[in-house]
């Protein structure tokens, strides 16, 4: 029988939870501790000082290392030890047994040698993931990782769970997870509101739909995948209980492989709640606590992670020192690095220093070998994938913002824009919406913190508007009547947004002059380009380092931007917005538009918070 490493557990917690007749430790040594802490009461008088110690030196002396990550697994006998009524909101670990064929199929391994297109086969029970999907909030839909899926991602995240709201409340766990157990039919009454409310008309067709998957022997829910579950807290105690919860509910689901820790969300709220990129710059102390308490505290086969921002002074020094702490501190089994600074977000994005995620690499392999490493950043086309791989060593390469709008971009043989031509990007985008629609209508999208009602169509309406945004621009009344508050249903959306869109593209035929003439044929007229004209975007690779090591956004090769040169970049950013709005509400006057605030309301779906 295959045993956990050790039965034993550190606990890295200011009050140790001992119990002298629980499982934490041998029997042997609960008969030790029973008659040390006896003979210490009647010796001392001090039972309750003398218990504290004895427990903490017992659990130092029983220390165990943290297993490698050669692998992403999820021990099916654990699942299962759950689902006959164990209890996991204590610390208390559970023996694993011995795999079984179905489980050796989530036996999943990082390998830098292996490709990503090869899947896994009767003979081989790993496959390596080289194409990752980021957590996004309100953006990791079922809907959208599956569709992600489709395409050739091998891993995803789940959107950010708030850990003290989700132990708070079950309305924000009903809201928030959307993980159930294999072959589950999700019936239209087990839907919230939100969910129900976005596919009102599409009842019918959603059951069809179901039908026409059983029948193909597909089970109505499947990740078809590892999925890893993001977290998001300051406080190790709710953070390990909220991890626990979840292995509970999700307890007959093997593709939940582990938990991640967000340490990258740059957003004003992660300041506010403490978490992010500004806890992992301001408390890493702290951080070590956090991932220590989740990986001393959760069997071996449940994996841990850390998401990360580039330093805020991203100098060699900083960025070694904070990976030797999310390994050696932390026990993680895997990080994901973001090439970028917490401040280098949204209009002030600059290229992403792949020299740093490099060097980021070869700090980790000198300290383990074994955790993998993800690259996260400046994949805007397919062919950035080898690339990035090519140039860092990671282990992987995770995407978000270009994976929103082209959710193909880790297909097998996918084609860059460049190469594609405008009729080929255009329908190439519409079957991307088409084909979310349809996940969308089979699994509507839990609304999260976007509204009671219209919150899960607002996750959709965000996707939608990435998908489509070369071309919403160049229709702003189909952008506004997306963006009108009054619309929350899938229905209306086919009806009067895409089907519309297409009947005004198709009528170009296949005029290519006609196409060329279009502004969307434009290739910065992507939304992944949408914040980026201000900056030179060049994939400038330098392997050499500023005299003062600090990495910079493009590679190492670039010169820092003074303060003064900022400001003027701002000025000359505010400027085009200035104008680039005057003429859209020119043009919306001209076009009979009576809802001028719509543009504005409109710019607010397209945020999404990218961690």
């Amino acid at each position: 029988m295959h045993t956990h490493p050790k039965s034993q557990i550190q606990l890295k917690r200011k009050r140790p939870r001992v119990t002298l007749f629980g499982d934490l430790l041998h029997p042997l040594q609960s008969k030790f501790l029973f008659f040390f802490l006896i003979s210490s009461y009647f010796k001392n008088g001090e039972a309750t000082s003398s218990s504290k110690g004895a427990s903490k030196r017992m659990l130092q002396s029983t220390k165990y290392s943290t297993p490698p990550f050669s692998f992403l697994r999820k021990c099916q006998s654990y699942k299962c030890a759950v689902a006959s009524g164990a209890s996991f909101i204590s610390s208390t670990p559970t023996r694993t047994t011995q795999l079984s064929s179905r489980q050796k199929q989530h036996y999943l391994s990082l390998s830098s040698t292996a490709t990503n297109e090869s899947p896994p086969n009767n003979n081989n029970n790993s496959y390596s993931i080289k194409s990752v999907c980021a957590p996004m909030v309100g953006q990791s839909d079922l809907a959208f990782r599956l569709l992600c899926r489709s395409y050739d991602v091998k891993l995803t995240y789940t959107q950010m769970i708030h850990c003290t709201n989700f132990m708070r409340d079950e309305t924000f766990r009903a809201n928030h997870l959307d993980i159930y157990s294999p072959n589950h039919l999700i019936k239209d009454e087990e839907l919230v509101e939100s969910q129900q409310f976005a596919i009102q008309g599409l009842e019918q067709q959603r059951q069809q739909f179901l039908k026409e998957e059983a029948e193909k022997g597909v089970c109505c829910y499947d990740e078809k995948g590892p999925v890893m579950i993001q977290l998001a807290g300051h406080n190790p105690e709710t953070i390990l209980s909220t991890a626990q919860h979840i292995l509970h509910r999700t307890s007959h689901n093997p593709n939940v492989v582990g938990f991640d820790l967000n340490l990258g969300c740059p957003q004003g709220i992660a300041r506010k709640g403490n978490y992010g990129s500004f806890l992992s710059d301001t408390d890493p102390k702290l951080v070590c606590d956090i991932l220590s308490t989740l990986r001393n505290n959760l069997p071996s086969e449940v994996k841990v992670s850390a998401k990360i921002r580039l330093p805020e002074i991203p100098t060699e020094e900083n960025i070694a020192n904070r990976i030797k702490a999310l390994i050696q501190g932390g026990g993680v089994n895997m990080v994901a690095v973001h090439g970028r600074t917490r401040r280098e977000n949204k209009t002030l994005v600059r290229e992403c220093s792949w020299d740093a995620i490099r060097y980021a690499v070869q700090v980790a392999k000198q300290i383990d070998e074994t955790v993998p490493i993800i690259a996260n950043g400046g994949i805007e086309y397919a062919s950035d994938v080898a690339k990035a791989l090519d140039y860092t060593n990671a282990d992987g390469i995770m995407s978000s913002e270009g994976l929103l709008e082209n959710p193909g971009i880790f297909l097998h043989g996918a084609q860059d824009d460049g190469d594609m031509t405008p009729r080929d990007i255009f329908d190439r985008q519409m079957k991307y919406v088409r084909d979310y629609l349809h996940y969308a209508t089979l699994y509507p999208p839990l609304p999260g913190s976007l509204g009671k009602k219209g919150g899960s169509f607002n996750v959709v309406r965000g996707h939608l508007f990435k998908m489509l945004y070369r071309y919403l621009e160049e229709h702003p009344d189909l952008r506004n009547e997306l963006g009108d508050s009054k619309m929350r249903r899938i229905l209306d959306v086919q009806e009067s947004v895409v089907d519309e869109l297409q009947k005004r593209y198709d009528e170009l035929g296949d005029d290519e002059e006609k196409w060329r003439s279009l502004k969307s044929s434009d290739l910065k007229s992507s939304w992944y380009r949408r914040h980026r004209d201000a900056i030179k975007l060049v994939h400038s690779r330098d392997s050499s380092v500023s005299s003062s090591n600090v990495f910079l956004g493009g590679g190492g090769g670039e010169q820092v931007i003074s303060v003064e040169e900022k400001k003027r970049l701002m000025k000359e950013r505010i400027q085009k917005m200035k104008k680039a709005r005057k003429k859209k509400e020119i043009r919306s006057s001209a076009e009979g538009d009576e809802d001028a605030g719509v543009t504005s309301s409109v710019g607010t779906k397209e945020k999404t918070a990218v961690i």
